[in-house]
């Protein structure tokens, strides 16, 4: 914050409840504050305010040591949009995986093997990719890698920023069922950030819509996108390109709707 210009609040009253296996979806556009409520939950960023809690427990609570760092990782995990820049580029899929699961547990040998070949299998990614390095890996397969890697410590709830944006429509579909697979089968929790509504409704259960900071409107992820109340988010869904839309139209609308706010 430079001298004399006001503060910046990235996010503002942001509160919500995740059951296990349940799944929330978090959108707003460029600059809504997704990414900072992501990157505090994880701890990446520390709230001026308010507590991120896991089964009750307070995340702020000093944890020192490595059984302290090991319980945090344990509790969340997040995956970036970016898997190549996430991913070690030295360690094969076999030493990456391996390396987080001996990180959490004290498995080795044969049973260390077992516990890599299960976590490839979670994901998808055949085992003849055990050898091979995250460049000659495509960029489905990277992120399946990234999200094997953050199971390694069997959080209780992932956190997944803009995860599938880069990838090619059909790739994005195998990944978000993989994804809804997870949560079913193992019980984690997902926080899913995004600006595609349409990955939105694909896998989450309750949908946030955040707006300069501030979460403006939340719900089960059907109601809010089918009939929203809040002038955002009828603006957010009319956005999206199809049929019959207009984008000098949207501009217009969009002109309006930040003029009102200015004013407010």
């Amino acid at each position: 914050m430079g001298k004399g210009r006001p503060a910046v609040v990235a996010a503002n009253k942001v509160s919500f409840d995740l059951a296990p296996g349940e799944s929330l979806g978090l959108v707003g556009e460029s600059g809504s504050g997704k990414t900072t409520v992501a990157r505090m939950l994880v701890g990446l960023e520390t709230p001026d305010s308010g507590s991120v809690e896991i089964a009750g427990r307070d995340r702020a609570l000093n944890r020192r040591g490595a059984a302290g760092r090991k319980e945090r990782a344990a509790e969340i995990q997040m995956v970036f949009q970016d898997p190549y820049g996430s991913l070690d580029r030295r360690l094969s899929v076999s030493q990456c995986l391996g390396q987080a699961l001996k990180l959490q547990s004290p498995l080795r040998g044969d049973e260390l093997q077992r516990a890599i070949t299960e976590l490839m299998n979670s994901v998808r990614l055949e085992p003849r990719l055990l050898s091979s390095f995250p460049h000659q890996l495509s960029g489905g397969q990277r992120q399946r890698l990234a999200i094997a890697r953050a199971l390694a410590s069997s959080p209780k709830l992932l956190v997944l920023d803009e995860a599938v944006s880069a990838l090619d429509v059909s790739v994005q579909a195998q990944i978000l069922q993989v994804l809804n697979e997870i949560r079913a089968e193992r019980g984690i929790a997902l926080l899913f950030v995004s600006h595609d509504l349409a990955v939105i409704q694909e896998v989450s259960d309750k949908v946030m819509v955040m707006y300069r900071g501030d979460p403006i409107e939340q719900g089960i992820v059907s109601d809010v996108l089918q009939n929203p109340q809040h002038d955002y988010t009828k603006l957010l869904i009319s956005s999206v390109p199809g049929l019959g839309w207009d984008p000098d139209e949207v501009m217009a609308r969009r002109r309006e709707f930040d003029l009102l706010q200015s004013v407010r």
